[in-house]
């Protein structure tokens, strides 16, 4: 994914890297079926005030 530059999910004093979640079969899958459902027109739009807040932009930005 663009952009991310470091993450990592640790799961029963297991770490994964970006590398291993990207690299993943589950990983692949997760975004075939993402494609697939945008393809199909199942998605959900989103206010820009709900992205705003999720990723904590101020509504006072430009």
């Amino acid at each position: 994914m663009k952009g991310i530059a470091s993450v990592e999910i640790v799961e029963e004093d297991k770490t994964y890297s970006w590398e291993e979640i990207e690299s993943s079969e589950a990983f692949k899958k997760l975004i075939d079926q993402s494609e697939k459902d945008f393809e199909e027109g199942r998605y959900v739009e989103h206010s820009k005030e709900l992205l705003d807040a999720v990723f904590r932009k101020s509504s006072f930005e430009n």
